[in-house]
């Protein structure tokens, strides 16, 4: 038999960007990852941590801005390190990113400067994101979706 075997279109290859805070790890938008490589998608995920650029007068008396920066990416380094563990034991390709600066502002940049599909935000934050929140805009733009993720990693 000489016949042509039809498969399945392979599903495109899809980098997310995943928030990770010091309080909230991202744990939602790690879910959608796995799910969404056990599917059979290729998936590339991009770990963003932002940190505040405010400094408080009371401790810069103690720290110079350029310390306190440090700590700061030395606290997000190992946060999204631990983040990025079960990701990349699935085979998902991961890339950490630390920003200082307005959290909607730098993850938007980020999400843009390193090509991503989607930005995975929690479904209780993502149900609170204004119209003038830059992510929004962005998402609006058509240039990276916005995939408000529920507690179970499914997108809505």
């Amino acid at each position: 038999m000489n016949e042509k075997q039809e498969y399945p279109p392979a599903l495109p290859a899809l980098r997310v960007l995943v928030p990770v805070a010091f309080g909230s790890r991202g744990e939602n938008g790690v879910r959608y990852a796995l799910a969404e490589a056990a599917r059979g998608r290729r998936v590339e995920v991009v770990l963003a941590c932002v940190g505040d650029d405010e400094v408080r007068a009371d401790v810069l008396r103690l720290r110079t801005r350029a310390e306190v920066a440090d700590f700061l990416a030395a606290g997000a380094a190992a946060a999204m390190d631990e983040v990025a563990a079960p990701l990349r034991a699935a085979g998902i390709v991961v890339r950490t990113v630390f920003a200082l600066g307005p959290l909607a502002r730098e993850l938007a940049r980020i999400a843009e400067e390193t090509g991503c599909d989607e930005i995975a935000v929690p479904a209780r934050q993502g149900k609170l994101l204004p119209l003038t929140d830059p992510l929004a805009a962005l998402a609006r733009s058509g240039g990276v979706r916005l995939r408000v993720v529920d507690d179970a990693g499914r997108a809505h």
